[in-house]
């Protein structure tokens, strides 16, 4: 019996222990990254980020078997206690079970360097995230939507067409006034992408009045939600419907709660924040109607191409197009005053380059014929359409006879 009580009380007293750290607000100091190793780190997180993502499709589309994946061996008891102190700061209900377990593990055990360099990511996105929620009143905790949506990667593309961050398809983001053109892909630019997907939540919890069904109807469509509902008998309980969703759809909830579990206790797992290359503060933006190739930004500027591709993910060909009304331009926030001095010289320079011609191919001039078009082109030069426009600035895909197209093609396939 005295053992007992003895066993009784330290778990008490690790519970206690845990609960007021749970609570702790973790503020973490970005190390100093020397200059010639910041983006080369960059390159390096990103292709984790497409790691992770691909993993953990896989997972969330699994079968729900637990007992052959390793998993974290902190008491039961102690994660139930973790996630309702969580439940006291959300209206979403977090519910811990078994299945929310195993995503758990999926974190913790199996994407440890992962998961911390999704904490360091964070401190980009999280900022901007939280104030478009503020914005609509949504629930903050919603944040962790694009974690499991595309691991913070808005360049993230899935097997049916979505893309971005909040994964949005392309009829969906159409509807919620997102455009897309052979230029630009505003489901990849994280500000307005952010503001359709709380629009597009705020709809969804107008329709059922509950967060875990909202967050269903997110992953699945309204329609798919509905008809669980209906199989159910009527049930609007996210668990007592979940047999009748999809088996993606199924485990969406129980993933979105684990990653609530895991950014807010991460560091009680021994999992720290790897620091990313950029902070939210560490970029700043400026707003252009002109043309601005990110070669010749990159050449004017000495920010690497790659970096100004990833700060800016919407522009589709490494090309800001000339637009009648002013877009932004994201730059880290100490190169602005060497965009500022020199902008007159890029603006001129990429009139004339939109994009740095590929290595190992030569430039030839193409006079166009009697019924020639770009799409005949692009097949008998092996290069695409869109590049053929930004080469020689075509607003369309109007071809004219005796018209002279410069292409950039493979030594090897010169006709």
């Amino acid at each position: 019996m005295k053992k007992r009580t003895t066993y009784i009380l330290l778990v008490l007293g690790w519970l206690m222990a845990a609960y007021s750290q749970g609570f702790a607000i973790n503020k973490n100091t970005k190390d100093t990254i020397p200059p010639s190793l910041k983006y080369q780190r960059l390159s390096q997180i990103l292709d984790s980020l497409s790691y992770l993502i691909k993993v953990q499709n896989e997972v969330i589309t699994t079968q729900d078997r637990f007992s052959s994946q390793p998993y974290d061996k902190t008491p039961d008891l102690v994660f139930e206690y973790r996630m309702e102190a969580l439940n006291q700061t959300t209206p979403i209900q977090l519910t811990y079970n078994k299945t929310v377990k195993h995503f758990i593990d999926f974190y913790l055990v199996r994407n440890k360097s992962l998961v911390s360099k999704l904490m360091g990511l964070s401190d980009f996105y999280f900022p901007l995230f939280e104030a478009e929620l503020d914005k609509y009143n949504l629930p903050m905790e919603l944040k962790y939507l694009p974690v499991i949506e595309s691991a913070l990667n808005p360049n993230a593309r899935s097997r049916s067409g979505a893309v971005g961050l909040w994964q949005f398809v392309y009829d969906t983001g159409k509807l919620l006034g997102l455009k897309t053109n052979s230029f630009v892909d505003e489901r990849k630019d994280p500000i307005k992408s952010t503001e359709a997907a709380c629009e597009y939540l705020s709809f969804l919890y107008s329709i059922f009045g509950d967060w875990q069904l909202v967050l269903a109807a997110y992953n699945g469509g309204p329609g798919t939600v509905k008809k669980a509902i209906e199989r159910s008998g009527g049930k609007t309980n996210f668990w007592d419907i979940r047999p009748y969703l999809p088996r993606e759809t199924r485990n969406y909830v129980p993933i979105f709660i684990a990653a609530n579990y895991v950014f807010s206790y991460a560091t009680l797992h021994q999992i720290e924040p790897k620091p990313f290359v950029f902070g939210h503060f560490d970029v700043d933006t400026v707003q252009t109607t002109k043309r601005i190739s990110f070669y010749v930004l990159s050449q004017k500027i000495g920010v690497p191409v790659q970096t100004l591709a990833f700060l800016n993910p919407e522009y589709k060909l490494k090309v800001k197009p000339v637009t009648n009304e002013p877009m932004p331009l994201v730059l880290p926030r100490d190169a602005i005053s060497k965009f500022l001095d020199q902008q007159e010289a890029i603006y001129s320079a990429s009139s004339n380059s939109y994009s740095a011609p590929p290595q190992k191919k030569v430039k030839i001039v193409h006079t166009v014929e009697k019924g020639e078009y770009l799409h005949k082109l692009e097949i008998k030069y092996k290069v695409s359409k869109e590049s053929i426009r930004i080469w020689n600035h075509l607003s369309s895909d109007v071809l004219h006879t005796n018209q002279k197209l410069v292409i950039w093609v493979p030594k090897d396939t010169i006709p």
